[in-house]
């Protein structure tokens, strides 16, 4: 049996190491998206609608896994959603509510580029995506 070249013995455990990642859950301290981010414009089935800054949507992906969502409307401050995030199998799994008992799992799909985080999810049969950007 021929040896292996060492260097092609790391590119193949680089590549085993790639395989197996991708099936994993990615650890929280590692997302491309931990901080605030604002809501800045919806996207539903293909209409586009800029969210009016007198309305702040602010979520949070923090270290560790918690989850944090606040909607401000001008004076009213709806109560915070809380809960936890996870990345599993490349899509985003937050798992939050007003209360622990009221919570709801939602599954998003996600891309970070150039400072804008957009998350797409699909609602019954609407297509729903959110673009933010840090606050």
């Amino acid at each position: 049996m021929k040896r292996m070249d060492p260097l092609a013995q790391v590119a193949l455990t680089v590549v085993a190491f790639v395989v197996l990642a991708t099936q994993l859950e990615l650890p929280a301290h590692a997302a491309p998206f931990e901080g605030r981010w604002r809501a800045v414009v919806e996207v539903r089935d293909g209409a586009r609608k800029a969210i009016p800054k007198a309305v702040k949507m602010i979520v949070e992906f923090a270290a560790g896994g918690a989850f944090r969502q606040t909607v401000k409307m001008g004076r009213h401050t709806s109560p915070p959603e809380v809960g936890e995030w996870k990345v599993k199998r490349g899509k985003l799994i937050v798992k939050s509510g007003p209360s622990k008992g009221r919570r709801t799992t939602k599954v998003f799909g996600y891309r970070v580029k150039g400072g804008r985080l957009t998350l797409t999810m699909q609602l019954g049969k609407e297509k729903v995506v959110l673009h933010l950007r840090r606050p």
